[in-house]
């Protein structure tokens, strides 16, 4: 009885074993990795796999679908569970949506070089992404892909690219600056609206449309390097909307975005403790950010940086934007130019000297300092004063220029919201000054002396 029982009990685990064999056999293979969520299918000879720790990988060979919608996408299901995607090797493109819209946990994408291609709407409000690695053989990234990554700070175009698409980069409010790729002709329509952070961007001689709004709303931004010089910037069709970028100061023949320097590196002519200089080039450097806390600063004519001169011939826009403890300040004699909104805020500033190779004052660069009593001009080849300029600098009430220089489109509405009242010039410039110093060209009636 025994044996039997025995023989029924070895009889019954075999018959189990067999059906769950067969069983097996007709719903599926038994996964090798019991970390697996979920795979399937993901291009003609694509596949994809979900890991329990939120990796996505990609397989396979060629292009991955390009789908109509978010909801649409296989693996959509479980969007708020992937962390990180990993895109193997042979995967030409990225379709689109196929990571846009509710991936707000997505932190991780790894590209292979075979990518060429990232459709619309690809990675838009991956909101946890804050850097990207793209292929050095994309040619194309489509509209929104990148729209409100709002935690991208850094991303580097690849030189192959041909063209920023529609709202590509729009609403990455930390992204602070881009170098536009050197075959790339065309910014699109809103390329990069509200991107708030931006402050720099290199823009090559390939570019020739600036589309409506491409720099929309990009209120930190401030400088240009373009590859060219003014006058073939001057051939580019720039479409509306684009202000901010307008008003930016200019560094023209730039071989690409500069290299930013604190005062701990400069060895000779800081002109104060704490400053921050941005190399322009081999032999040029701009003034970026004053963090001082004395009251008297000068910006030097030329820093040294590890045995090399450079000639300091820029004070970047906002260098010392609502800095509240300066009260005078002198603009070194190789300054050329003066940023938008660079002084602006100051409300502790009594006096200021301007270099003598100054030509250009940007828009607002002084305004809002309310205890502003003395300007002195040294230069006698300005060029131009932005808009508004001294607006609100209620102490300020007369200016001397005796600039030859200085022409009636230079400073339209130059004056506005200001309180000056009278500009003295040479008894040559008298009659010039005085078409020029009108409530309808720079924006208040100056009595000239």
């Amino acid at each position: 009885m025994i044996k039997e029982s025995k023989f029924k009990s070895l009889f019954t685990t075999f018959i189990l074993a067999a059906v769950i064999m067969l069983l097996l056999s007709v719903n599926g293979t038994v996964k090798a990795d019991a970390s697996e969520v979920a795979s399937g299918t993901c291009g003609d000879s694509l596949t994809w796999t979900l890991s329990s720790a939120g990796t996505l990988t990609i397989s396979g060979t060629g292009k991955m679908t390009s789908w109509s919608g978010p909801k649409y996408v296989p693996w959509y299901d479980y969007h708020g569970s992937i962390k990180k995607v990993v895109v193997e090797n042979n995967v030409k493109s990225i379709g689109k949506y196929a990571f846009g819209t509710y991936y707000y946990n997505l932190t991780s994408v790894t590209l292979p070089s075979t990518i060429t291609s990232i459709g619309d709407s690809a990675f838009r409000d991956c909101s946890k992404l804050t850097s990207i690695n793209l292929p050095s053989n994309i040619t194309t990234i489509g509209s929104f892909a990148f729209e409100y990554c709002t935690g991208l700070k850094d991303i580097s175009l690849p030189s192959s690219l041909i063209s920023v698409g529609t709202c590509t980069f729009a609403h990455c409010s930390k992204l602070k600056s881009i170098s536009i790729p050197v075959r790339t002709t065309v910014i699109a329509i809103k390329a990069f609206e509200s991107c708030t952070s931006l402050k720099y961007i290199f823009i090559p001689t390939s570019t020739t449309e600036i589309q409506d709004g491409a720099f929309l709303s990009c209120t930190s931004l401030s400088d240009v390097y373009y590859a060219g010089t003014s006058a073939k910037w001057e051939e580019i069709s720039i479409g509306t909307s684009n202000d901010y970028l307008l008003s930016c100061t200019f560094h023209y023949n730039a071989t690409g975005l500069p290299t930013t320097v604190t005062s701990s590196t400069v060895s000779a002519g800081s002109g104060t403790s704490k400053a921050t200089y941005t190399i322009l080039s081999s032999t040029t450097a701009a003034y970026t950010e004053c963090s001082t806390t004395k009251t008297t600063v000068t910006v030097p004519a030329a820093i040294t940086i590890n045995g090399q001169s450079y000639k300091v011939t820029s004070v970047a826009s906002g260098a010392f934007k609502n800095n509240k403890k300066i009260t005078s300040v002198t603009v070194g004699s190789n300054v050329t130019s003066i940023g938008s909104k660079a002084f602006y805020g100051c409300t502790k500033l009594t006096k200021t000297v301007i270099g003598k190779n100054v030509t250009t004052i940007g828009k607002k660069a002084f305004a809002g300092c309310t205890a502003l009593k003395k300007v002195t001009f040294k230069t006698t080849k300005l060029k131009k004063i932005g808009a508004q300029a001294f607006k609100g600098d209620k102490k300020l009430t007369k200016i001397t220029l005796k600039s030859t220089k200085l022409t009636k489109k230079g400073i339209k509405n130059a004056l506005k919201g200001s309180y000056i009242k009278t500009v003295k010039t040479t008894s040559k410039l008298k009659k010039k000054y005085k078409k020029y110093f009108t409530k309808a060209n720079c924006g208040v009636k100056a009595t000239i002396k």
